[in-house]
């Protein structure tokens, strides 16, 4: 499943993924977080609960928020689940 890969990618190579522009991949996952099927909801919120540990930077951060006008109010929830992802992540690099 390419969206378990991607979690991969982020979790084990967190610096070449900050270096490329994450926008599209990140619109790709979060319409699949926001799709019918539930095991593919399910690995699409794994995917961006990987992002945002491994690789919170600005442009993911941009990227998720970008969906918060949408109509779809499911993807419009899965790019808050994805920002507050990226706030606990940064908060626990805070505290340690």
């Amino acid at each position: 499943n390419a969206l378990l890969a991607l979690a991969e990618c982020f979790e084990f190579a967190p610096d070449k993924m900050a270096d490329l522009d994450l926008s599209t991949v990140v619109e790709s996952i979060l319409n699949r977080a926001a799709c019918e099927k539930k095991f593919l909801r399910d690995a699409a919120d794994h995917a961006l609960a990987k992002l945002a540990a491994y690789v919170p930077t600005a442009r993911v951060l941009t990227a998720l928020t970008s969906v918060a006008g949408s109509k779809n109010s499911k993807l419009c929830v899965a790019g808050c689940n994805g920002t507050v992802w990226m706030d606990m992540a940064c908060f626990s690099l805070l505290v340690k």
